[in-house]
């Protein structure tokens, strides 16, 4: 009787520790931004905030609407999307 108190305490034990180390490494989710349509940012201040980021000219920088693409000398750098993130994300703090 008393082995089979000592087993079930060890059990209750080894199960409240498993929940605690499984509980205390879960990662906090960073806030996403969210882009709407109405957020207002025009493709000029995508291209400013584009040269003034990787440091270039305003006048390199090229917006392809069919592939919503911004280019550097010809070559796609980032898409639209991801560049209004970018801007949200920079502008939040």
């Amino acid at each position: 009787m008393l082995r089979k108190l000592i087993e079930t305490k060890k059990l209750v034990l080894a199960t409240l520790i498993c929940l605690t180390i499984l509980e205390g490494c879960k990662k906090s989710e960073a806030p996403i931004a969210t882009i709407s349509k109405n957020d207002g940012i025009s493709l000029s201040q995508l291209k400013a905030f584009l040269s003034t980021t990787i440091e270039i000219d305003l006048k390199e920088i090229r917006y392809d609407e069919s592939t919503e693409q911004f280019s550097v000398f010809g070559v796609e750098q980032i898409n639209k999307t991801d560049l209004i993130k970018l801007y949200l994300q920079s502008h939040s703090k």
